[in-house]
């Protein structure tokens, strides 16, 4: 590290320079020559062997960074079998703020030990690869951070239930064994200017989940249980400031997001066989475009746009027995369209 500079009063988009003041701070870090145009690697790795389960495990990680003038990367590799699920570190912290707002109906759960440490109960197969760039490209700016994270689970529980009724004792035998494999594949793709007389901001963001839960169970009361619970997600958020004649100020926001939640789950009994298909698609947008004018540190602005969002559910049990009256299937539509005008 060859210097720390602090800023303060830092305003990060120049075109807001003497109209928007800002009481945030900034740190400004300075490299040493020696430091820059190469690649600097670290990483640390462990094994072991496991009698239950019968098998090797092992706990990895490797980082790499480079700091360039006109570009720069930072990347993480990790792996492990030890009970640590990396992809909870690849979890999209803002999927609850989607516009789209879709949650998944279906889900199969595998067993469970309560009260225990999941390193202790877990047995997995964990990876994670995270790469962050940046590009200088003329005047701005183009940023990608491209995330894949892998979890693998087994799980394995007996459970032996007594009932005592009046006319004698029910025994209920139950073996379960299920595997679950999730994988998470996502990308954002910045491009932004940052100019004193206009600021753009272009963030494409993706986000592809898939995960394939398996769960038998013999016993009493054999049964099998299949659910495939895809997740795909992409949206654009684009922002433009521009400025004119210092004090005035024109700025259009667009958001779109676009998301659908296929489903599907599958039951076989006996020899009967069920499946339930559920189909979630919802696309939101938001567009609104704004005025204002700053007079002696006073600003005024007018403000106007539109919102909307349009959804589409729909549900069947194409395999239901015929003797099982009622609808097996079903379709739902939401949708909206509002103005929006504000001072």
């Amino acid at each position: 590290m060859g210097a720390v500079e602090v800023m303060e009063n830092h305003q990060p988009m120049q075109v807001l320079s003497g109209i928007s003041f800002s009481d945030k701070a900034a740190i400004n870090l300075k490299l040493k020559n020696k430091a820059k145009a190469t690649w600097s690697f670290h990483g640390d790795a462990g094994g072991g062997y496991s009698w239950q389960p019968d098998g090797a495990i092992w706990d990895g990680e490797l980082f790499a960074m480079a700091v360039m003038p006109n570009f720069q990367n930072i990347t993480t590799f990790k792996t492990n079998n030890i009970g640590e699920d990396l992809s909870a570190q690849a979890t999209d912290f803002f999927a609850s703020l989607r516009g789209t707002e879709l949650s998944r109906y279906v889900g199969v759960s595998l067993p469970g030990v309560p009260n225990l440490s999941r390193r202790r109960t877990l047995f997995n197969r964990s990876a994670l690869v995270s790469t962050n760039a940046l590009w200088k490209l003329g005047r701005g700016e183009f940023k990608t951070q491209i995330d894949y994270s892998f979890n693998r689970v087994t799980a394995e529980a007996a459970n032996v239930t007594t009932y005592f009724l009046n006319d004698g004792n029910r025994v209920v035998t139950e073996n379960r064994n299920g595997v679950d494999r999730s994988h998470s594949l996502s990308g954002k793709f910045i491009y932004e200017l940052n100019q004193k007389t206009a600021f753009i901001n272009n963030t494409l963001k993706t986000n592809i989940d898939w995960d394939d839960v398996r769960l038998g169970v013999t016993g009493s009361l054999p049964n099998g249980q299949t659910a495939s619970l895809p997740d795909y997600y992409v949206g654009n958020d684009f922002k433009l400031i521009k400025r004119f004649n210092g004090k005035h100020l024109v700025t259009f926001i667009s958001k779109n997001e676009w998301e659908s939640l296929p489903q599907t789950l599958s039951v076989s009994m006996n020899e009967a066989f069920m499946r339930q298909h559920v189909k979630d698609h919802a696309f939101y947008t938001n567009e609104s475009a704004a005025y204002a004018f700053s007079v002696k540190g006073i600003t005024i602005s007018l403000e106007g746009g539109v919102k909307g969002y349009f959804r589409t559910l729909n549900t069947e049990l194409p395999d239901m027995p015929e003797e099982i009256p009622g609808e097996t299937a079903n379709v739902l539509n939401t949708n909206y369209l509002t103005g929006i005008c504000h001072t």
